[in-house]
């Protein structure tokens, strides 16, 4: 947890699979792809990725519209850079457990609520177990 006057917000544009009428009204409305899952504001924007074990970066990919032309959707691989190039991010991380996230609020100096004691309350379990989510099957992200 974070202390004041340090702020957290999640970015949950990749929690779940839309539909393309979801993914086109999305899109109208500004929702970006390839932005880190947490975006901590403490004198700057800090951003961090959760992945699992084996988890990667997305990449970038060119589709293609209803009709037919062609649609790039950026990947985190290069969004990450392009965020970090505007000079208001101090670093983008991935974090695969909870003691991953807290070793990055400590090292980015963000202030925590009781230092470390909440994380001994927890496990150090990857983070896909604490919010229900599966591993996936070797060689998969």
């Amino acid at each position: 947890m974070l202390a004041p006057p340090a702020v957290w917000a999640p970015y949950p544009a990749g929690v779940t699979t839309l539909s393309p009428q979801q993914f086109a009204q999305y899109s109208r409305v500004g929702i970006k792809r390839g932005f880190p899952d947490l975006m901590i504001f403490y004198r700057q924007v800090w951003g961090i990725e959760l992945k699992t074990r084996r988890g990667r970066l997305s990449k970038t990919k060119v589709t293609h519209t209803a009709r037919g032309g062609p649609r790039e959707l950026i990947g985190q691989e290069d969004m990450f850079p392009k965020l970090l190039d505007t000079g208001a991010w101090g670093a983008i991380e991935v974090a695969r457990s909870v003691d991953d996230v807290c070793k990055l609020l400590d090292q980015w100096k963000i202030p925590r609520l009781g230092g470390g004691t909440w994380l001994r309350l927890v496990s150090a379990r990857p983070l896909g177990a604490i919010f229900g989510r599966q591993e996936p099957a070797a060689g998969s992200s």
